[in-house]
């Protein structure tokens, strides 16, 4: 039997059982981040020290599965609203991945890929590639580019600094 170190007490307990749970396998972030995926349809992060990062992240949906991009920039959720989503690491919803014809059950990564395999309910299985397009953009000495998805980084290309 293992000793249990922490315990997280949520709002709302039994009425958001807890669907599925995932480590952000990042290895660049300064703590452990445990995303926790509930039927109180939300989306949370939390430290190992049970400590929550940021807010809850409502889904609008009873979310069934949650899996992190290998670097952990990104992570993939898809439940009862027969839907496969890209979020970033914060839980902002980016876009539709797929949708299926039944509830999501599960869905995984293929490790240091763009792919995404989606089971579903009616014993389907979706296999997608997902396309990272580079957004950038170059004006006089400053050159512009997008960083994890929503973040844009403005470099001066003489001094090398670099800003949001």
């Amino acid at each position: 039997q293992g000793d249990e170190k922490v315990r997280i007490e949520r709002p709302g307990g039994g009425l958001s059982p807890i669907w599925s749970l995932e480590w952000n396998p990042s290895r660049e972030e300064q703590f452990d981040i445990l995303t926790v995926a509930d039927w109180g349809q939300k989306l949370s992060f939390y430290q190992l020290s049970g400590k929550q990062i940021g807010k809850d992240r409502a889904l609008g949906y009873d979310p069934c599965t949650v899996s992190w991009f290998t670097k952990g920039e990104y992570v993939v959720v898809g439940g009862a609203d027969k839907q496969c989503n890209l979020h970033t690491k914060e839980g902002v919803k980016l876009g539709l991945i797929g949708e299926q014809k039944s509830w999501v059950w599960s869905a995984k990564v293929k490790p240091d890929s763009n792919y995404v395999v989606v089971g579903c309910q009616d014993g389907t299985i979706a296999y997608y590639q997902l396309i990272f397009s580079t957004v950038h953009g170059l004006y006089k000495d400053r050159y512009a580019f997008r960083d994890n998805m929503t973040d844009v980084i403005i470099q001066h290309l003489i001094t090398d600094q670099k800003g949001l």
